[in-house]
Formats: C-alpha cells, structure tokens, sequence
C-alpha cells in the first residue's frame, strides 16, 4: 500500500528513532541488537533468534565472556592511546568517548561489573597508572611502543647534551669574567666626589691692567693747572674703570681632585658584552614557533570557538599532540570541560609575584622558576630559576614567554582491596 514506503512519515519516525544511542538495559549483547524500549526488548528476548543465539553461547560461555572484554579492553584503550598517550586523564572521560560508537561492546558483557573494576585491573596489569581522586579514577598510559620508547631516549639525550652545553657556556662566561677582572690596571683607587662644607675657598686676584694704552697716557708732569700748579691725578674715576674693567676673580678649590672612572667602566661594559653575546646565542638556539606544553594555565583568545562561552576563560593544558605541537587539550578551570583547541587561540597567563612559572620559550626555555617582579614598561618579567644549570640566577623574559606553572602532584599507588 501507500503507507509502506521508506518515506513515509512513519518510517521516517522510526529511523529518527533507531539513530543514535538508546538505553544500556535494551541491548542485546549476544544478537548485537538495540531495543528502544522494554516491550521491544521483552519480545527480542522471547524470539527464535535470540534463543538460538543464547544456546551458541551457552555451550562456551567463559569464551564468548573473554571475547567480549578483550573487544571492549582493547577499543578503551585504542582511545587511550590515540587521544590521551602522554597526559593524566579522567577514565570517565574516555568511556564516554568509547560509548559514542552505537555498536560498541557493553561493559555488562564483560568480566567487569564496573568501570573502578576495570581501572583496578589496568593498574594491576601494568596497562596504565592508576590514580583515585574525588572526581573518579585518572589514567595515565604506560608506553611499551619499542619504537616510541627509542625516540623519547634520544630526545631525553638530546636534552641532556644541551644542558650540558648550557653548563660549559656558564662555565666559560665565569672564568672569561673573572679574567677581565684580574687583567684590570691597579691604578689610584677612584670614588665619589663629595665636596666637603667647611673646607676652605681661596681667592688669587691677579694684578689689574689698564684698558688705556700706555702711549697715550698723559704725563703727570705736563699736567699743569690754570693757575700755573701742576695737575694732581686723581686716581678715583680710573680705578673705577679699572674695577669695572676687572676680570673673573679664580677661584681655588683645595678639595682633591678626584680621577673619572672611564676605565673600570670599560672593563664592565666588556664583561657585559660577553654576557650579551652568549644570551642572544642561547636565544637563537632554544625560540620555537611552539611554547605550548602540559601543566601549566592559558587563557583561550578565540571569540567564536563554541560561540564564545570559553573567551577570556583560563584553562591548564592537559595534553600537547606528539603529530600536532601546536594542538593541544586544556580543562577548564571553571566548567571542568576539556576541550581540543590550538595554540594561536591561546595566550599565556603571569600569576602573581612569588607564584610559579614556566618559561616556554627563548634561551630559558622549558625552565621553571618564581615569579620575583614585572616591568611594565619593558613588558617583561623578572624570574629566579628554580632548577638546572642556571639554579638560584635571577634571568629576565618577555611576558609571551612566561607562563604560570601547575606543579604535578606525586602519584600514589591505588588499593585495589575490597
């Protein structure tokens, strides 16, 4: 008839319906069926099918029940491995994601009665580290990859080699340091020049010259009066002139004269410059084009990713992707969610001073430290180094290049004992 077809508006309901996941008490593991509610599966039980099906699996029931958890152990673990390889993670989380695939294997099939069970067993086989928190079981995967295991060796070498190099570099700014120190000429010690109140100002007033030429000066004895007396020079009005013709009096300062320290600053601008040198050389060496790692806190710059509700939010970085460096997972600190996101829609977070930081990038990179100050002016921080070759140095960096740090908290083993 008419109503029979595939595009029909019941058959269409029904398609609705059947897609996506139903309810874990109407399913049929052993037919591999979904129920959509109890009275289809009270007549999936009662069928010819069914019955046949349990009789198969009846005969060998501890093999289908093996069958059964090493399907769903090794799909759990698939996620594990491809997801969350090298980071600490919720195993609810990844049954979650397990649990999206319609077809799955169900945790009741299995020799599991629950997901704690099976965490227990991941830890006692030596799968996955196992680690009990308030929120549920976190899982850290244990690397047996024989080629992965060589690659993160040579990296461990890699890193070793140049902390070794940094080690020698220091080294060598020491000993060329102490050396232009020693080479310095031992000359009059230089200090401050600081005038002192009551010592003594003299004045030397040398003899004063005349402005008036000597040939045309007047004899005094040719001088002569009106009425016959001679002329007496009156030696007011030229002394006056005199005075006002007066040069600068000298002034002598009995203070000892004190030696400019132009040498001893060429000295420490040529230490400086050995400095400067070997800083810019480790800058070169250590920038990459990616500073994103695990456990520390950014804060999420992309307007648009889903609809805003995580801008301006801070999160910690969970998981840094081996074939992506700048994909990475972050929780966020206030919902709780993890989400995949990139490195350009993330930007580093400073915390308060005295708090942790990393530095992700420059000639520090991968150092941790505290935070002892910021210049605003400079856009830069001021940090003392923590660990490694550079223990106890107080060392400067950008602000994009520090970052808060997250310390890792010491696993502990779990009780599986009931």
């Amino acid at each position: 008839g008419g109503n029979d077809g595939p595009l029909t508006p019941k058959a269409i309901a029904k398609k609705i319906k059947a897609k996506g996941l139903q309810k874990l008490r109407w399913y049929c593991q052993a037919c591999q069926k979904q129920c959509r509610d109890a009275n289809g599966y009270k007549c999936h039980t009662e069928s010819e099918a069914h019955e046949k099906q349990m009789r198969l699996i009846g005969d060998n029931p501890h093999k289908h029940l093996d069958e059964f958890s090493k399907e769903f152990e090794s799909g759990f673990m698939d996620i594990l491995k491809r997801q969350y390889r090298q980071t600490r993670v919720l195993a609810n989380l990844i049954y979650n994601e397990y649990i999206k695939d319609r077809h799955h294997t169900h945790m009741n099939a299995t020799k599991w009665i629950t997901l704690s069970g099976f965490c227990a067993y991941l830890g006692k086989s030596g799968k996955c580290k196992v680690e009990e928190s308030p929120k549920g079981f976190y899982l850290q995967y244990i690397e047996t990859d024989p080629e992965i295991l060589a690659r993160q060796e040579k990296l461990a070498k890699k890193e070793q080699a140049d902390l070794d190099e940094e080690e020698r570099i220091q080294r060598d700014i020491d000993r060329r340091a102490k050396k232009a120190i020693k080479e310095e000429p031992k000359g009059p010690v230089t200090t401050e020049l600081i005038r002192d109140e009551n010592a003594k100002i003299g004045f030397s007033l040398g003899k004063v010259a005349s402005t008036t030429p000597a040939s045309l000066r007047p004899d005094p004895s040719d001088i002569k009066r009106e009425d016959g007396k001679e002329e007496i020079e009156e030696p007011e009005e030229p002394e006056i002139i005199e005075e006002l013709d007066a040069p600068e009096p000298e002034i002598i300062d009995e203070t000892p004269k004190m030696e400019p320290k132009r040498e001893v600053k060429r000295k420490i601008s040529s230490i400086d410059s050995i400095r400067e040198a070997e800083e810019r050389k480790k800058e070169r060496i250590h920038r990459r084009a990616n500073w994103i790692q695990p456990n520390i806190i950014v804060k999420v710059t992309n307007r648009h990713l889903e609809d805003g509700i995580y801008y301006n939010k801070k999160g910690e970085i969970k998981h840094v992707f081996e074939s992506d460096q700048f994909l990475a997972l972050v929780e966020m600190i206030e919902s709780g969610d993890i989400i995949k996101i990139k490195q350009e829609d993330l930007q580093t977070v400073l915390p308060s001073v005295g708090g942790k930081v990393m530095i992700v990038n420059g000639g520090y990179r991968n150092t941790p430290g505290i935070l002892l100050g910021i210049d605003v002016e400079k856009y830069s921080a001021s940090i003392q180094i923590e660990s490694g070759p550079y223990l106890g140095n107080t060392v400067s960096a950008q602000y994009e290049d520090v970052c808060k740090r997250i310390e890792k908290k010491p696993e502990e083993p779990v009780s599986t004992e009931n």
